[in-house]
């Protein structure tokens, strides 16, 4: 008897049909998407598969971010356009209510994730001060929105603030073994950027195609002076022979790039930057942190005599700096007018509520007024350069009182750590150099600039003060 066999459908036919159903799905979404969105439709799947990546892979992606977000410049015009729109810009019509980035969305969901899994290793605990530091900015703007400002308005002044503290944990979290790498990782980054400045400079800015404060981000001067930092640190640390060579002109580049970039600000950075290694690094190795200081100083000497009356290039902003400081030509007198006037309005406006300041999302009177600079820089009457008096003027006076004590306990406790003797081998000495030096550029760069408004330009001294206190305490007092 013959026996026919009757075709079957199993599991392979309804999983080959399941299949079939989702690639016409996504067919559709996808073709509907690109038809809304245009090529931003490729960026969606994009986003979600590091959505799910910094869920699951959190160190790892944020090693990625780091690099990332140091190589590429927010709003940039030349060939870094597209991958920079891809970190700092939402897709057309993702308008969610608040201004956020794709790279801040991956930021909080990394922090979130690090937060819920246990640590591997024993950390050291924060300092109970810390945990008001959150508390300190709620109130700043609980106090604006009593005083009738936008909410809208306050999230984004107080915007740096909220995503640097959103750093702060993940780095405070990240694993030690991928914390290793995070130093290396921005000395490298910073070079990929110097190229990219010192190109930008040929391209755009020798040709006056465009204006410099146009060409580079606000902080990217501080970027390069972070990495000079960190190739003298492994300099001070005892590298020899062609690596000794490799981080000097690692740090010829950067300070090439902090000269293209054309900002006043980058020559202080840089100037804290250095005398904070110095300072650091003087316990381990005095008779060379001596014999560098001496050479700066005469070489700086020289220098600034041979281009004091230099206005213009590249090579003469560092004496520009120094000179606007004493004589300034017409250029940066206007310059320096505008933010003596803006610090004048600043501290009168303090001066009518000490306590309290004004809030997030309030402006400052402007008794004496100003150039109307909105078209360009929305927040120009909320935010002054002058970010020392930005904070008292939006979290009172003992809202900047906390603030400034938390930055001291993180520099005490580098200083602790490096007079208790630790071997220069050891990789906390190095984090410690680092970090500690940031924090002292940052406490510089925010008395004359804006360090502290966007997540780009405060990320720097977030991930200094979450170093620092991840550091191990030599002494047997409890911080308070």
């Amino acid at each position: 008897m013959l026996i026919t066999a009757q075709p079957r459908v199993g599991f392979g036919g309804v999983r080959d049909a399941l299949g079939f159903v989702l690639c016409v799905v996504l067919s559709v979404l996808s073709g509907f998407l690109f038809a809304h969105m245009g090529f931003w439709a490729l960026a969606v799947p994009l986003y979600l598969v590091t959505v799910v990546a910094v869920a699951l892979y959190p160190a790892a992606v944020l090693t990625g971010l780091l690099a990332l977000g140091i190589v590429f410049e927010p709003g940039m015009f030349d060939f870094t356009k597209p991958i920079s729109n891809l970190l700092y810009s939402l897709p057309p019509g993702w308008d969610i209510g608040i201004t956020v980035s794709p790279i801040e969305v991956l930021l909080f969901v990394a922090a979130s994730s690090l937060l819920l899994r246990p640590r591997a290793e024993r950390a050291e605990p924060l300092p109970y001060l810390v945990w008001a530091v959150p508390l300190v900015i709620l109130a700043g703007l609980a106090y604006g929105l009593r005083g009738g400002a936008p909410t809208n308005l306050a999230y984004h002044e107080m915007r740096g603030l909220i995503f640097g503290m959103v750093i702060f944990v993940a780095v405070y979290r990240f694993p030690a073994a991928a914390a290793r790498h995070v130093v290396l990782i921005t000395l490298v980054s910073s070079v990929v950027l110097a190229f990219i400045a010192i190109a930008r400079y040929y391209e755009y800015l020798v040709t006056r195609r465009v204006p410099s404060e146009e060409a580079f981000a606000h902080e990217t001067p501080a970027l390069f002076a972070i990495g000079i930092v960190i190739a003298a640190a492994y300099i001070l640390r005892g590298v020899n022979g062609w690596g000794r060579v490799l981080l000097v002109a690692i740090m010829l580049l950067l300070l090439a790039a902090i000269l293209a970039t054309e900002r006043r600000a980058g020559t202080l950075v840089l100037i804290a930057g250095v005398a904070g290694v110095l300072v650091l690094a003087f316990r381990a190795r005095p008779l060379l942190v001596g014999t560098v200081s001496l050479l700066l100083i005469g070489v700086s000497t020289v220098y600034v005599a041979a281009y004091w009356n230099t206005e213009y290039g590249a090579l003469a902003q560092p004496a520009r700096a120094i000179r606007s400081q004493i004589t300034p030509s017409a250029r940066d007198d206007s310059s320096d007018t505008y933010r003596q006037i803006e610090k004048a309005n600043v501290m009168e406006t303090i001066r009518l509520n000490r306590v309290f300041g004004v809030g997030f999302g309030r402006p400052f009177i402007q008794f004496q007024p100003l150039p109307d600079l909105t078209s360009f820089w929305p927040l120009q009457n909320h935010t002054p350069h002058q970010n020392i008096l930005w904070l008292w003027l939006k979290v009172g006076f003992f809202g900047l009182v906390t603030l400034l004590a938390v930055v001291a306990l993180a520099v005490r406790r580098v200083f602790q750590l490096l007079r208790g003797g630790l071997s220069m081998q050891d990789p906390a000495w190095i984090a410690g150099i680092v970090a500690g030096s940031i924090i002292l550029m940052y406490l510089a760069y925010s008395t004359v600039d804006l360090a502290l408004l966007s997540t780009r330009s405060i990320a720097p001294l977030a991930v200094g003060l979450a170093v620092a206190f991840r550091l191990p305490r030599t002494d047997a007092g409890r911080d308070p």
